[in-house]
């Protein structure tokens, strides 16, 4: 029994030592964590029971090796994850071969991650060219709720099946999807972007699959020399939590911005939903000085962490379920504010987006029908005016 310790005590020294050495990492993608679904969210997988979930996602940033951090930071209780595999994604969606790699966690195959904490995996070698898509597949043996940012994922019959190219039979669904940042190691590591706000970021209204958030265009601008990480949740608040949309912005802040590795720079676009929300349910109500708290709040933290913190503008919403002139006059106090030199940067979306013959609302071409989200053509004017505002040009890697 004492050789076995001693041999146990010698591997862990050794993982201690190659951490010590490991330099280079910086988030490359990012899903934030939402609460588990209300019951009564459409269209939303809840639980899974002895089966394997596949989500896809594209990474901002290249590197030679990866490591995946899973999340269980708003869940109620520990989460069984039994194994877990990452891999290239081949076009037709399957692993690409040769790229498929087993996740271990703390050199075992699987683990339990207690309520309130994320679980980091073990490094992996992997090539990853800038751009590509990843996809990471969980098999959880017992019943789970993870509680994790909802996303388009694929879910198995039973059964291990985190090896299989093809998860036939498999339902396409859009549920909670555990991977919640990906992080890549390499010589030189750009500088890391995020972006934090609320649908409008996350683009949830955008072509799926095309990767049409203004985040995502504009890290392709950038030809990636610079990471954008979208932290955008559907519904997010400055100031209120949500079930399905997540904590409020001043509560996630350090989970979502700070923790980021390698972060240099954030980019807030929040407030609309406090407004009209607001609007909605007098117990959420906010005014204007409460939204200007919010920011002077983000404002300081940022830059206790030595953060750029640059700020948008928010779009005109006249026309949306939610819209009073009450709202549109508190947001366009905001805006005032936002404009008046306290954040590091501005990124001025309304003038960008709005109809210039009806300034309350979306120019027709960059509306969606709601006339809260953008078109396609709206997203691509939002990362076009965010590339000539200079975002991540004072951190950019010379």
């Amino acid at each position: 029994m004492r050789t076995s310790g001693l041999a146990i005590f010698g591997v862990a020294l050794l993982a201690v030592a190659s951490h010590a050495r490991a330099a280079g990492w910086a988030a490359g993608w990012l899903g934030p964590a939402v609460y588990p679904a209300a019951a009564d969210y459409p269209v939303i997988v809840r639980e899974y029971r002895n089966q394997t979930v596949r989500q896809t996602f594209r990474v901002a940033a290249t590197g030679a090796r990866l490591r995946v951090v899973l999340t269980n930071e708003l869940g109620q209780a520990p989460l069984h994850v039994g194994a877990a595999r990452v891999a290239l994604s081949a076009s037709d969606g399957s692993p690409l071969p040769g790229t498929e790699r087993i996740l271990s966690f703390s050199h075992r195959p699987g683990i339990i991650i207690p309520a309130g904490a994320p679980a980091y995996s073990d490094p992996v070698a992997l090539a990853i060219p800038a751009g590509a898509e990843i996809e990471v597949s969980i098999f959880y043996p017992d019943s789970a709720r993870p509680a994790a940012h909802l996303a388009p994922i694929s879910i198995s019959g039973p059964g291990d099946r985190t090896g299989e190219a093809h998860l036939d039979g498999a339902v396409d669904e859009r549920g909670p999807a555990l991977v919640s940042r990906l992080d890549v190691e390499a010589t030189v590591t750009p500088p890391v972007i995020v972006a934090l706000g609320d649908s409008i970021t996350e683009g949830p209204a955008g072509r799926p699959g095309y990767h049409m958030s203004w985040p995502e265009q504009l890290g392709a601008l950038l030809e990636y020399k610079t990471t954008l990480l979208n932290a955008g949740i559907g519904g997010n608040r400055l100031l209120h939590d949500g079930s399905s949309e997540g904590a409020a912005a001043l509560a996630r802040f350090d989970r979502d911005v700070v923790a980021a590795p390698g972060v240099r720079e954030v980019v807030l676009l929040e407030g609309i939903n406090d407004i009209g929300f607001g609007a909605q349910n007098i117990a959420n109500h906010v005014n204007i000085a409460d939204l200007v708290a919010a920011d002077l709040q983000l404002i300081a933290r940022a830059h206790e962490h030595g953060l750029r913190i640059l700020a948008g503008t928010l779009i005109p919403f006249e026309g949306a379920d939610y819209y009073t002139t009450e709202g549109e006059r508190a947001r366009q106090a905001l805006n005032t504010f936002i404009r008046s030199g306290v954040f590091d940067g501005v990124i001025d979306f309304d003038q960008a987006l709005r109809d210039p013959d009806h300034p309350s609302r979306l120019r027709p071409d960059y509306a969606r029908p709601d006339h809260l989200h953008p078109s396609d053509a709206g997203f691509t004017e939002m990362a076009s005016t965010a590339l000539r505002a200079g975002v991540g040009r004072s951190v950019a890697t010379p």
